[in-house]
């Protein structure tokens, strides 16, 4: 059964229900699994591209990540192991509905956007400029 909403998604392999999560720690997770040193500096866009293109590393480390949530006990092998019995890869990707998980992963092409916007300085899309609501009505009061 899927949940979009929350990017999961059940598979069997073998007898055994896995279920596969693509959030926001499964992404943490897959960059830091690629770069040990330096997780902030992998690009998740070219990640995504490359798990599309089918790339052996970049598919298991995914595959590896969808699993941390519910299955933090499987090593990458054994996430190879559980790829190998549905199947191989293109028989899993089909199976998990990896590319349907890619694409509950990413945030919305606006938000990105409005993301991408507040980091370089822009002014929010909409709402206050200086902080997150109205004025106060406290009065500062002499201290006792």
């Amino acid at each position: 059964m899927a949940n979009y909403q929350r990017a999961e998604v059940e598979i069997e392999v073998s007898g055994t229900t896995y279920t596969l999560s693509m959030d926001l720690n499964a992404l943490c997770e897959l960059q830091a699994v690629l770069k040990p040193d330096d997780p902030a500096s992998v690009d998740l866009d070219d990640v995504m591209a490359r798990v599309v293109r089918m790339n052996p590393t970049y598919v298991r480390a995914f595959c590896w990540a969808m699993f941390r949530r519910h299955h933090k006990h499987l090593t990458l092998e054994q996430v190879s192991d559980v790829v190998a019995e549905a199947g191989g890869i293109q028989a899993f990707s089909e199976r998990a509905s990896i590319r349907e998980l890619i694409g509950h992963a990413n945030p919305d092409p606006v938000d990105r956007g409005a993301v991408k916007g507040a980091a370089r300085g822009a002014r929010p899309l909409n709402g206050p400029v200086d902080g997150t609501g109205t004025s106060s009505s406290s009065r500062r009061v002499k201290s006792a």
